[in-house]
């Protein structure tokens, strides 16, 4: 499995942290859990007279299997409102799953074009005041694709239909513009190469002390605090090897029973002529662990690091050890 977005990759626009730690994790037993949870992106306003507002994730390379999942709440019960995850190729839909609030069903699958291929009901009555996990399985082959959606853990619809043979090369998670503007939330977002991962949390966590390196240079203050919000401050080296390494304030204690996968993410950029690459780091019992070294441009770009397993033990992460671990990046060149 891979998982290619969680929250903490989403459009930079709407306030993602950059310089963070994701962690998903498998969820508790209710989604009642996402009402404590604000990630960033939550909420933005679908006002007045205004267009579908989206958050959008590009495949690169295209799959011809990609899963979507997130949760959902809708500030209104009134609103004939759609909360959806939109599968795209070349800048047009070839699947919708929408929640549908004010109606007699709570999710509603849909191909391109607009035209109803199921209904599923929701226990909770379809008001859309209740946080709700729904994803979205697309599988292409030809005449024979198929899409499955999920409410929470469990397969709601699952219908076949002609896709043609391109592949997906898009992801978005909308809501459709309305007459009046009302807030609708999202988080816990996330997308895979195809495996469900149901009711998953997403966890953001930002640097919340010094580890056991701070060799970098901040403009001002103290090395992890700069790096813990993008927009406040930055750190530099024109030194191979400096690395910094920060502790955090680990993950929520809510029954979770395993760590699904690990990703270090750093906004870095290069000012200098010389070709530079920056690494992010895990530590782990005292051992630094690089993740791939990856050259810097110009301009501030996300650089990633996905960990599936444990660097340490080659085997699936634990709660605790997340919680142990420091993360930072080194200068790699």
């Amino acid at each position: 499995m891979t998982i290619l977005l969680s929250d903490s990759f989403l459009d930079g626009a709407h306030d993602a942290k950059w310089d963070a730690v994701t962690a998903v994790t498998t969820a508790n037993t209710t989604s009642s859990r996402h009402a404590s949870d604000t990630l960033t992106p939550t909420r933005w306003a679908s006002n007045s007279g205004g267009s579908d507002e989206y958050l959008s994730k590009t495949i690169d390379p295209p799959l011809n299997t990609v899963a979507a999942g997130v949760a959902s709440w809708r500030q209104y019960s009134f609103y004939s409102t759609l909360h959806t995850i939109r599968v795209r190729r070349g800048g047009v839909d070839l699947v919708r799953l929408g929640r549908v609030t004010g109606g007699t069903a709570d999710l509603q699958l849909t191909d391109g074009a607009g035209t109803t291929l199921g209904t599923y009901t929701n226990p909770d009555g379809g008001d859309g005041q209740t946080w709700v996990s729904h994803s979205l399985v697309v599988v292409i082959d030809g005449a024979q694709s198929r899409a499955i959606a999920y409410l929470g853990d469990t397969p709601a619809m699952d219908v076949t239909l002609d896709l043609g043979t391109g592949g997906i090369d898009e992801v978005q998670i909308s809501t459709s513009a309305q007459t009046t503007s009302a807030d609708v939330a999202f988080q816990d977002a996330w997308i895979t190469d195809g495996e469900v991962l149901g009711d998953a949390r997403v966890e953001v966590l930002v640097p919340s002390g010094v580890g056991a390196a701070a060799e970098w240079t901040p403009d001002e203050g103290v090395n992890w605090a700069r790096v813990a919000d993008a927009s406040v401050g930055y750190v530099e080296t024109d030194t191979v090897g400096y690395r910094d390494s920060h502790v955090h304030a680990g993950l929520d204690d809510d029954g979770r029973d395993r760590v699904l996968q690990v990703a270090a993410t750093v906004l870095a950029y290069t000012t200098d002529l010389t070709a530079r690459e920056v690494a992010p780091s895990v530590r782990i019992g005292g051992v630094d662990y690089d993740g791939l070294a990856q050259a810097l441009t110009a301009a501030p770009s996300p650089i990633v690091e996905v960990w599936d397993v444990s660097p340490a033990t080659s085997a699936a992460w634990t709660a605790v050890e997340v919680d142990g671990a420091e993360f930072g990046y080194g200068a790699a060149s």
